[in-house]
């Protein structure tokens, strides 16, 4: 069964304009955020720039006995998992924030052994699942936008090529791999993050987390990585990686200024600490 809300399709262009005030990688972050939640076996990532349009095509390698499975009631946004016991380890927001993505972008096809979902504003269908003969381990999601110019897209990809990979998650990017940053150090705090009932409704907890430290390389601003993903730039001597959810600002994409002034005070405290032993 697939369903779409009327909402969204009968406003698609107002949708579609409010959403391309979000920067073109702060949609991609969203949507990678959902990848890795997914603990793919390996990621590849591409993405294709020109004066008239911006391209991305991610394919994701499942683990063995973990087949991606395409939920019973199928909606543009639901296509990762929720419902789920949340934990502020996962990256995703139950699945939040990919409305948004698929309302920028002309076509989103995604493609898993079994059935392809495929969003096209240009049909009057809007949105079709069908049935193939894919077989493998391997998931892909592919979009295109004319709204995205080569510029968003050399943005986007200098955005990933400084990620985080998780260990024992191999990304490549444009058939490069992402080499893994070295951590200076490890911190044990207690920070505000968020988590998700049954119903998709979210709350502020403290909870212990380990923040690592790594170093900025001579072309790099500093910035806040979650679970590996940046966030944001800051004033520091080095990359802070926090290891659960950030308290992220939704409209623009960065975090809480509370949020960023507790977090630095207490690495750089730490930081201290470590100095006078």
């Amino acid at each position: 069964m697939v369903r779409i809300t009327g909402w969204v399709e009968k406003n698609q262009e107002i949708w579609k304009k409010q959403n391309l005030q979000t920067a073109a990688y702060i949609h991609i972050r969203r949507l990678l955020q959902n990848i890795l939640d997914l603990k793919p076996l390996e990621l590849k990532i591409s993405l294709l720039g020109s004066r008239d349009h911006g391209s991305f095509l991610f394919q994701i390698k499942s683990r063995p006995n973990s087949p991606y499975v395409f939920p019973d009631v199928i909606t543009p946004w639901n296509i990762f998992p929720s419902g789920r016991k949340d934990s502020p380890c996962y990256r995703g927001r139950q699945g939040r924030c990919l409305k948004e993505l698929v309302s920028v972008l002309d076509l989103l096809e995604i493609q898993a052994p079994g059935n392809s979902l495929v969003v096209d504003w240009s049909s009057d269908s809007a949105v079709s699942v069908k049935s193939n003969n894919i077989r493998g381990d391997t998931i892909q999601i592919r979009g295109h936008s004319s709204c995205w110019k080569a510029s968003a897209v050399a943005h986007t990809s200098g955005f990933l090529s400084g990620i985080q990979p998780p260990i024992d998650t191999p990304i490549y990017l444009n058939d490069l791999r992402i080499t893994e940053r070295k951590r200076e150090a490890t911190h044990k705090l207690k920070l505000e993050t968020l988590i998700f009932d049954e119903s998709g409704n979210s709350r502020r907890v403290f909870n212990d987390t380990d923040v690592y430290t790594m170093k900025v390389l001579e072309w790099e601003d500093s910035s806040i990585f979650e679970m590996g993903i940046p966030i944001e730039t800051i004033s520091s001597g080095c990359h802070i990686d926090v290891q659960q959810r950030v308290l992220v600002d939704s409209k623009k994409g960065v975090s809480l200024p509370e949020y960023r002034r507790n977090l630095l005070a207490m690495v750089l405290e730490r930081q201290i600490e470590e100095m006078e032993k």
